[in-house]
């Protein structure tokens, strides 16, 4: 039965679309028109049944359209006049709308050639007026002459004005100078020609100059620096090695090297200065004790020393530490004397014979020095050539490095 019913309601909707309304039938609601905007479209007023969805133009219904009848398309911006600068901002006349913004600043465009006129790249504008003619730069041995402004070439080489400083290769007597920027050799096999210290090709000799010395090594022993006093002075470097000069205080006050050290330019280089009385230098660059002397009996004290990147050579004895003690001993004024050590260790590790009776000479105090370590029940025995015993001292315990001891 409902099979029945669901295809006479299928037959009826069919007719009745066959059919349609009657001219008396048709039930219109009409669709207002719509003006079309610059960005929006619009269409005409309508009218459609409610029934049928039919639509017509008028309100009788007596003239059917399509929908599409009434479309109205949008009208589009109508751009302000344009003044030709990209800083001003161009409305549409129609709805004052900004069509096209301005921008913050003028963009100019690229040019190559100082020549030639800068313009914006989004309008007209000039930017900058082209110059009448290249302004050139300076010639090279490696570049030519270029503009100063846009960078062409607007010259040649300059093979005498060069890129680069020069460099040297060099040995220890002489030198050979060259240009990195081009490679040309303007002295073969130079010798090195020092003035105040310095080789054109950068190579560093001592000379008066170059040392400073403050504080006194021993201020107990010595007043001050005298005419003739000597530091031995070692200077290391790469291409010449270990060389010990001896830098000798004058009569102007001035510390004057007997015989150069030398060292390379931009090597580090390391100093190391010596207060050692008893020892000297020979020509060979060795390190000697003096002749007619006990060695054993002097100063070897090690300063602090730099060697500044102005090639000043600072010598500072004030944080000197002594690794053995200093020993005063008072007896008879100018008086020729002997002294015994026992279980003593010489302040520069030279071998000695114990309980040698070396012969010293006091001063018009009546002191003598020495210099070492005593180990535990060390002792010293002061005599004069008859045998009498002057000054004598036993050490229980031994002695402190860095401690001064007087009798």
């Amino acid at each position: 039965m409902r099979k029945y019913l669901s295809a006479i309601l299928i037959l009826m909707v069919a007719l009745l679309l066959i059919v349609g309304c009657d001219s008396e039938g048709h039930e219109l609601v009409k669709t207002e028109a719509k003006a079309p905007t610059c960005t929006e479209d619009g269409h005409t007023a309508y009218w459609t049944c409610v029934s049928c969805s039919k639509v017509f133009a008028d309100a009788d219904g007596t003239k059917e359209i399509s929908v599409f009848d009434t479309f109205l398309s949008s009208l589009g911006h109508r751009n302000a006049e344009d003044d030709g600068t990209c800083l001003t901002e161009l409305k549409c006349t129609r709805c004052d709308e900004v069509v096209i913004p301005a921008q913050t600043a003028h963009i100019p465009n690229e040019v190559t050639d100082c020549t030639l006129t800068v313009l914006c790249r989004n309008c007209p504008t000039v930017l900058i007026l082209g110059r009448d003619d290249h302004e050139s730069g300076t010639a090279t041995c490696v570049t030519p002459a270029k503009c100063i402004h846009c960078g062409m070439e607007t010259g040649e080489l300059d093979p005498d004005n060069h890129a680069q400083a020069p460099t040297y290769s060099i040995d220890k007597s002489m030198h050979t100078g060259s240009y990195p920027c081009c490679g040309k050799v303007f002295e073969d096999k130079t010798p090195h020609s020092f003035m105040e210290g310095f080789c054109v090709c950068g190579i560093r000799q001592t000379h008066e100059n170059t040392v400073t010395v403050t504080n006194l090594p021993n201020a107990s022993t010595i007043k001050g620096w005298q005419e003739g006093d000597e530091l031995l002075v070692t200077i290391d470097s790469e291409l010449f090695g270990k060389q010990t000069v001896l830098a000798v205080y004058g009569k102007n006050g001035k510390w004057e090297f007997k015989k150069n050290a030398y060292w390379v330019p931009g090597e580090k280089v390391t100093a190391v200065v010596w207060y050692a009385p008893g020892f000297t230098v020979n020509d060979s660059g060795e390190v000697v004790a003096k002749p007619g002397d006990a060695v054993w009996k002097e100063e070897y004290l090690l300063a602090s020393s730099k060697l500044d990147s102005d090639d000043l050579l600072r010598v500072n004895f004030s944080s000197a530490v002594r690794s053995y003690s200093v020993f005063s001993v008072k007896t008879v004024p100018n008086t020729k004397v002997h002294v015994a050590l026992y279980n003593f260790k010489p302040a520069n590790e030279e071998q000695f014979q114990e309980g040698i009776m070396p012969e010293f000479t006091t001063d018009e105090n009546g002191v003598i020095w020495f210099y070492g370590t005593f180990a535990a029940n060390g002792r010293y025995v002061i005599c004069t050539d008859n045998g009498d015993t002057l000054a004598e001292c036993t050490f229980p315990t031994g002695t402190n490095p860095g401690q001064y001891y007087s009798n």
